[in-house]
């Protein structure tokens, strides 16, 4: 029985092996009939563009006014003329505080102009008189001049009681507390029933519809070729702006104010731009992203960005010889225009270079070269 199974198991470990080297043959077979070819690649030539190159930034924007809304007089807020987030004109009531104090100001301060000016009016009677009087000797020249002292002390008086009622009137009108200049109105930050103090309490924030200016911190650098490129139309520095949800740039606007001195701490000077046609896209203290030009617009070679690579901060890209072997090149890049790298130096117009998976392929490989179909460049 022994004999038996030995015998059994050595005519399975032999069916076993040659059904290894049955497939071993046919894997062989199989390697020498299917050959891999070159790699398909896609290529692309240069496209000769005029751009104008630039820098770009990132900043905030501001309103072209804003104004903190306060009173001028201290007392409780008796109403509130607005809606939270209205527009308002110049001049608009907004708020009410109570009144019936500063009347009553008003009424005693007319009363004592009233008075002022009949204790006037008698003593100037009386230094008529006086000067009648004191010639003749009917009366003293002690009594003349103490008539006539007390006339001057009282058109003292008179103008003081004049004054006081200036004020008492000027500080009943600012209890009705109208908008300094016209725009858009937050939030109120005090509810009518609490007391307000003069020139403190900030009742809410006012910030103008005109033009949306947006504020930028430019290097020495950037500065220096902006100083050297100078006006880019029409004697104004126009700058491309892009928002936060797109990836060019919609917008544009003008430089209209340089800082007048750099900050020593930072190295940067502060520059604003006015955006010419928002289409009310854009309010105060939204990020923005600016492209300013530093140079007159020359021909420049361009390729789809995909073609450039990097390899330890040196940018290359890979272009087709005669026979469509791959050979490495060195390039020098520029800004990037709608997805189309500006390359300075390292290609001809008539290359061929290849265009995305750059992994795919190594200098020297053979490659099939493929077109990716008319391409016109950027628009710009």
């Amino acid at each position: 029985m022994a004999e038996e199974r030995m015998a059994a198991k050595a005519r399975r470990a032999g069916q076993a092996l040659g059904a290894l080297l049955a497939l071993t043959a046919v894997a062989g077979c199989g390697n020498g009939q299917a050959k891999v070819g070159p790699p398909e690649v896609f290529v692309e030539g240069p496209v000769a563009k005029e751009v104008t190159d630039f820098v770009a930034f990132t900043g905030r924007t501001e309103a072209s006014a804003s104004v903190e809304v306060r009173s001028l007089v201290s007392g409780y807020l008796r109403k509130a003329h607005f809606a939270d987030g209205a527009i308002v004109e110049r001049g608009d009531v907004l708020f009410e505080t109570e009144g019936r104090g500063r009347r009553a100001e008003v009424a005693r301060a007319e009363a004592d102009l009233q008075q002022a000016e009949a204790r006037f009016q008698r003593l100037n009677r009386d230094s008529w008189r006086a000067r009648k009087l004191w010639p003749t000797a009917a009366m003293s020249k002690e009594e003349a001049d103490k008539v006539l002292g007390e006339q001057d002390e009282t058109g003292a008086e008179v103008a003081e009681a004049r004054a006081a009622l200036d004020l008492a009137r000027l500080n009943l009108g600012h209890t009705r507390i109208c908008a300094p200049i016209g725009g858009q109105i937050g939030r109120r930050s005090i509810d009518p029933g609490n007391l307000i103090k003069a020139d403190e309490t900030v009742l809410a924030t006012i910030v103008s519809l005109g033009p949306i200016r947006a504020c930028f911190d430019l290097d020495e650098r950037t500065l220096l070729k902006l100083w050297r490129a100078g006006p880019t139309c029409e004697g104004r520095t126009v700058v491309q702006l892009g928002l936060a949800d797109e990836q060019g740039f919609s917008l544009t606007g003008a430089l209209d104010f340089l800082d007048n001195r750099v900050d020593p701490r930072t190295g940067t000077l502060r520059v604003r731009v006015v955006v010419e046609s928002s289409q009310h896209l854009l309010s105060p203290g939204m990020f923005v992203r600016a492209r300013f030009p530093v140079g007159p617009p020359h021909r420049a070679l361009l390729v789809p960005q995909q073609a450039v690579g990097t390899d330890q901060g040196e940018s290359f890209a890979y272009v087709l010889d005669d026979e469509d072997e791959v050979t490495y090149r060195h390039v020098t890049v520029g800004p990037v225009f709608d997805g189309w790298q500006v390359v300075k130096t390292g290609l001809a117009p008539q290359d061929r270079v290849v265009v995305g998976e750059l992994q795919r392929v190594r200098p020297g490989t053979k490659v099939v070269p493929r077109r990716r179909g008319k391409e016109n460049g950027p628009a710009r």
